[in-house]
């Protein structure tokens, strides 16, 4: 047999296939050698979902009923300072209108009428156009003072109303101060949050006592040097209570809110005792022990939310002080649109959670 021959009956034999049998253990000694196969078709990619349109946001109402006299007060007097406003807007363009033609009359009749007079022309228009121009410059002087004064009466009517709405209804008969009472620098940094606060405004602080407790209560702001402008670092309302604790430095605790929330600056550098996904608490453990269950329970029931972006809680030897951020919807006074009351309405609600927190701190034991 040539080599050539019995090359080509190898290439032909049958491999003959090993029995396996039916009580063997392996599982793979039963698997049949693959066989080939054609590969599938790739299946068509499925179209991509479209989007669900956004919902269009409601239009906001031109009224709103108000279910407490206090707050119908508030709707009367900002419709009352913006219909005086709108109507001493009117009269300063009618005015203006009228200074702006007599002056142009002043510098144009002269000159066509008055011929070969030299600069007499000039001098009358001179004349008439600085007499236009100072008579303008104390219309709007008297015209602001208006402005002002009712501006500041409409502050008067909305504090009083939101004050007497909120401590009037946790049976507190009346907070002594104003719109125009202030809080001192020194008081709003006595709870050492803010390090790099250059200016410091704040309006409202009355002081008042709920079931015992001294309080005082305003509204604050502050702003730091951010090189170009000055930033935001604190908008909202400012609590101060007396406590019964003693600690040997300030217990802090920060409450997380939203992403619209000023976190104070000085807590990155404040020792942390502890920090939950809602809530981190800063200071010496030796003063931990103040933080009793039934004040954790009281701080735990203060909840942020999307009025209420956070609180920073600073507790000291005596007093407690709130540093509460909320939006603009309670810190900004309405203007143009009627007053919606359920942000004031959820206001009070949130008010009588943190001077329930304090009250527990006054009476700890």
């Amino acid at each position: 047999m040539t080599p050539e021959t019995e090359k080509e009956i190898k290439e032909t034999e049958v491999v003959a296939t090993p029995e396996v049998s039916d009580d063997d253990d392996f599982a793979d000694a039963k698997i049949e050698a693959p066989q080939a196969e054609e590969p599938a078709p790739e299946p068509e990619p499925e179209p991509e979902p479209e989007p669900e349109p956004e919902p269009e946001p409601e239009p906001e109402p031109d009224h709103y009923d108000y279910d407490d006299p206090r707050l119908a007060d508030i709707e009367a007097a900002r419709a009352k300072w913006i219909k005086g406003f709108k109507k001493r807007s009117r009269v300063k363009m009618a005015v203006s209108i009228v200074v702006l033609l007599i002056i142009l009359s002043a510098w144009i009749v002269p000159t066509l009428l008055i011929k070969n007079q030299g600069l007499l022309p000039i001098y009358i228009g001179l004349g008439g156009a600085v007499a236009g121009a100072i008579g303008l410059f104390i219309y709007n002087a008297v015209n602001r003072k208006k402005d002002q004064k009712d501006i500041h009466e409409y502050f008067v009517a909305y504090y009083g109303a939101v004050n007497d709405y909120t401590l009037g209804s946790y049976g507190i008969p009346s907070a002594e101060g104003g719109v125009d009472d202030k809080v001192a620098n020194e008081e709003f940094h006595a709870g050492k949050i803010f390090n790099n606060a250059a200016s410091i405004g704040s309006r409202d602080n009355i002081v008042f006592q709920y079931q015992g407790m001294d309080c005082a209560l305003a509204d604050a702001a502050a702003q730091k040097d951010g090189g170009k402008a000055l930033q935001t670092i604190f908008v909202g309302k400012f609590l101060r209570t007396h406590n019964t604790v003693e600690v040997s430095e300030p217990i802090t605790i920060y409450l997380k809110g939203n992403d619209r929330a000023l976190k104070p600056d000085s807590l990155e550098e404040m020792h942390v005792l502890e920090e939950t996904k809602a809530m981190a608490i800063y200071g010496s453990p030796a003063d931990k022990k103040i933080l009793t269950k039934k004040v954790k329970d009281a701080i735990r029931a203060i909840k942020t939310d999307s009025l209420l972006c956070d609180a920073t809680i600073v507790i000291s030897s005596g007093r407690t002080f709130f540093y509460l951020g909320y939006e603009d919807d309670i810190m900004v006074l309405p203007s143009q649109k009627p007053f919606n009351p359920k942000f004031v309405q959820r206001y009070k609600e949130q008010l009588k959670v943190v001077l329930g927190a304090a009250l527990t701190l006054n009476q700890n034991d």
